[in-house]
């Protein structure tokens, strides 16, 4: 039996959520634009992801698949990487981004 009307039966709609491997991409692509953002005022790269905080990104996103924190080196001038802890996690080998890239396999 279907009943209309009033705030008890009032269903609000739902975001989409996405896929813990969607999130993750999400998080790299955010992460890389902050790191390029710091680079930029910076001419050079941050030591360690948290330094992005709170000027470049709100706070850094830990790994949906894990809970732990994204994995970050950078040779401090040209180069960056950001990945997973675990890309197994994704059914993957490498689940990364490198200077603005996406590496999966």
């Amino acid at each position: 039996f279907y009943q209309q009307g009033g705030k008890e039966h009032f269903v609000p709609p739902s975001a989409e959520s996405e896929s813990p491997i969607e999130q993750a991409l999400a998080d790299l692509q955010t992460i890389s634009k902050s790191l390029d953002a710091f680079n930029s005022m910076n001419l050079k790269y941050p030591d360690r992801l948290e330094e992005l905080q709170p000027d470049f990104i709100t706070r850094v996103p830990t790994d949906p698949a894990t809970g732990k924190a994204y994995m970050y080196q950078s040779d401090g001038t040209t180069k960056y990487s950001v990945s997973v802890p675990d890309p197994s996690a994704y059914n993957q080998k490498v689940l990364a981004i490198e200077n603005g890239k996406i590496k999966k396999e």
